[in-house]
């Protein structure tokens, strides 16, 4: 297995010790390490993140989002175990779940990218 494998394994019998039940999201996570691994990724991009999120092609952004969630989540808490990590801050995708997203499509925050130190 692989160490990303591993640490999503970790980050889910966390998450589910606390309560959570992470069904739908922990199958969308051994999706995108299983992603990663087909595209050879020992880390987590923006890029293999926003690719892996936006499958299938012309699926509803609400469902892209969803997926994006799940990457960004896990980036967060491998940051946490000081790996490395990027990702897109929420509100990456349109989804039409707010007043304020109903009249613009740009994004609800800043399109900025937090960085982990490449190690």
């Amino acid at each position: 297995m692989s160490a990303l494998h591993d640490a999503a394994e970790d980050y889910l019998r966390m998450r589910r010790a606390l309560g959570y039940k992470l069904e739908i999201q922990g199958l969308l996570l051994n999706g995108f390490v299983s992603y990663l691994k087909d595209v050879g990724a020992v880390t987590i991009t923006i890029e293999n993140a926003v690719a892996w999120a936006t499958l299938p092609a012309g699926a509803d952004p609400a469902y892209w989002a969803e997926r994006l969630s799940v990457a960004r989540q896990f980036a967060r808490h491998l940051q946490t175990l000081d790996r490395p990590a990027r990702f897109r801050p929420h509100g990456f995708f349109h989804t039409g779940h707010d007043e304020r997203s109903r009249t613009s499509m740009r994004p609800r925050r800043s399109p900025r990218c937090w960085t982990l130190p490449e190690t």
